[in-house]
């Protein structure tokens, strides 16, 4: 049986609707991390029901003001992360985190991209390679 518990804690993670996170959670049998790359899927086919492509995975963080004792709700990076390629984060001058990663980009054109999470910066295009998987 899922608890209200398990429920609320997938969603403060996701901020995916309730019904959602328990019908994740019901499909895995309770099992958090099974529910969260159901939840992913989800994305590519609401996208898909639109009639709009979307490739890769969304990109979340969480962040915490108290040491990581509690941490504020999920915020999305960006969507059409590469879900084979690693992600990279360091922290910037100004002591922002700053992730990078390879995104997907029309035309299945996979290329790096960077994004400081200071809530003011858009993701940014790093490189032109062009790299397309076939």
């Amino acid at each position: 049986m899922i608890t209200t518990e398990q429920i609320k804690e997938l969603r403060d993670e996701t901020g995916v609707s309730v019904m959602q996170c328990k019908k994740a959670l019901e499909e895995t049998g309770g099992d958090k991390e099974k529910a969260l790359l159901v939840l992913r899927k989800k994305s590519s086919d609401i996208a898909a029901k639109k009639g709009e492509k979307y490739a890769g995975l969304g990109m979340y963080y969480a962040a915490s003001d108290d040491e990581g004792k509690s941490f504020k709700a999920n915020i999305k990076a960006a969507d059409h992360a590469c879900e084979c390629c690693r992600v990279a984060m360091a922290i910037d001058t100004d002591g922002y985190p700053v992730i990078a990663w390879r995104h997907i980009y029309d035309t299945n054109i996979r290329d790096h991209a960077l994004v400081k999470l200071d809530g003011k910066m858009a993701p940014a295009r790093l490189s032109h390679e062009n790299w397309n998987i076939a």
